[in-house]
């Protein structure tokens, strides 16, 4: 399940949820382990796609909630924080007010953008995967 959010901290950022409540993939079935690479994979490539940046950072800590959820940020190459850890430093700015978060009308353009591309061609079910 992939949730977008507006207002973002960037255009293009997302969180990539498992359905079910656990922590980590240590914690899915075959069946979840089978599917949620190529679901993930999927996504980022379709986030590649609507963005067309060449980077999407993933990243998941599993310490706000025990839920599975990962970050996918695209690196835009004019907006150096977007590079490497300089990303978690403009989380946290956008956290605490000291940095704007992304234009709402064009973090929703995004979304828009991105959820068309994924109901034309959907991630693959967990039956799809398994084979």
């Amino acid at each position: 399940m992939v949730y977008q959010n507006n207002p973002s901290p960037l255009v293009g950022w997302l969180m990539f949820h498992s359905q079910r409540c656990l922590h980590s993939p240590a914690s899915m079935n075959a069946a979840e382990r089978a599917s949620f690479g190529p679901c993930l994979g999927h996504v980022m490539e379709k986030l590649e796609e609507a963005t067309g940046v060449d980077r999407i950072y993933q990243v998941a800590f599993g310490e706000s909630f025990p839920h599975l959820h990962a970050h996918l940020i695209p690196r835009w190459p004019d907006k150096p924080e977007t590079f490497a850890w300089d990303v978690a430093d403009h989380y946290r700015g956008t956290s605490d007010g000291s940095i704007e978060m992304a234009d709402e009308a064009e973090t929703a353009a995004m979304n828009d953008k991105l959820k068309a591309m994924l109901e034309a061609d959907p991630p693959p079910a967990i039956d799809d995967a398994a084979k």
